[in-house]
This record gives C-alpha cells, sequence and structure tokens, in this order.
C-alpha cells in the first residue's frame, strides 16, 4: 500500500462529498421552504438533546432515595414521587421511548439539513450541533443540581410518548426486561 494512497483517497472523498452536492438542487436562502427546512432541522436538534438529556436525567434519579422521599419527604417530595413512580416502574419502556426518539431525530435531520446546505456542510452541521445542543449540553443540564424540576416538567411530554411510540418500544422493553431482567423499580 501506497503512503500517498491515504491522502489520495481522502482528497477524492471529499471531491465527492462537494461535488455530490448540486447547488441547484438547494432551496434558496430566503425562501419558505428554506425557512421551513431550517425551522424543522433546529426543532429537531431540540428534540434530539431533550431525549439525550431525559434519558440521561431519569436514569440519574435515584430511586431508593424516591421511596424514602416518598414515604417520609415533604409535601414537595410525595408529589414527585407520585409523578415519577409510574414511570420510572416501566423503566426499559423509558429507556426505549426515549432513545428510540432520540435516534429517529438525529437521523432525520441530515435529510432537512441537505435540503438548504451543500453535503459537506451538513456532515459538518449535523455532527456538530448533535454533538454539542443534543449530546453534550443537554445531558450535563438535565444531570445538574435541576433534574427533578426538568424531568417533573417533561413527564407529560414522556408519557405522550410512551403512547405514540408503544407499538416500536413495548416489545423492545420486553425484549430487555427478558434478556436483561427486569429493572429494580420503586
Amino acid at each position: 500500500m501506497s503512503s500517498e494512497f491515504l491522502p489520495r483517497a481522502i482528497l477524492e472523498i471529499s471531491e465527492a462529498l462537494v461535488l455530490s452536492s448540486e447547488e441547484d438542487d438547494l432551496e434558496p436562502f430566503g425562501t419558505t421552504k428554506y425557512w421551513t427546512y431550517l425551522g424543522i432541522s433546529i426543532a429537531l436538534i431540540i428534540l434530539s438533546g431533550l431525549m439525550a438529556g431525559l434519558t440521561v436525567g431519569y436514569s440519574s434519579i435515584d430511586e431508593l432515595s424516591l421511596e424514602v422521599k416518598a414515604r417520609a419527604g415533604t409535601e414537595k417530595d410525595k408529589q414527585n414521587a407520585k409523578i415519577f413512580k409510574p414511570i420510572l416502574k416501566r423503566y426499559h419502556l423509558v429507556l426505549a421511548t426515549l432513545v428510540t426518539t432520540n435516534a429517529v431525530a438525529v437521523e432525520t435531520l441530515p435529510l432537512f439539513l441537505d435540503r438548504i446546505f451543500p453535503t459537506y456542510m451538513t456532515i459538518i452541521l449535523s455532527a456538530t450541533a448533535i454533538l454539542i445542543f443534543g449530546e453534550i449540553l443537554p445531558q450535563s443540564i438535565c444531570t445538574g443540581p435541576k433534574k427533578i424540576k426538568i424531568a417533573k416538567f417533561f413527564a407529560p411530554f414522556v408519557k405522550f410518548m410512551f403512547v405514540i411510540l408503544y407499538p416500536i418500544c413495548f416489545p423492545i422493553s420486553k425484549a430487555l426486561d427478558f434478556f436483561v431482567g427486569e429493572h429494580a423499580t420503586v
């Protein structure tokens, strides 16, 4: 294998990426379709971030502490436990729902970005936006000191996503229960 093979291959791939996106196929800046695709892209980044954050946020809620607070905590602690116990009782369903929604958002994002940016820009923007705004930032926020408030605020949305994705996520959760074992419940 020649030492110049790798640099030549990288150059050919990068040229193919730049040339594969016909400028004529892109929506012109400022058109309704352009702003629609951009808005959908931003919404997908936000959805991805929310799902990634909630996944680690719900996973980081200490179930034993929640149970203790439900029995001997303040009225607010008891109210939070009442909200979280039904959600965390079906942990694998929560996990499957949040991760599936995140995956759909992450995989769909490049389809919309590719309509308004050249392919090489789509790759760069998609990867960067998901890394920063769809993973790192939301996970740090949702595991921080306000994780209970955030989890409580989005509990109705999580329950809504249960209903929407139930036909897909319920079998996944049951497979996880069978192969991994049921998650300890509160």
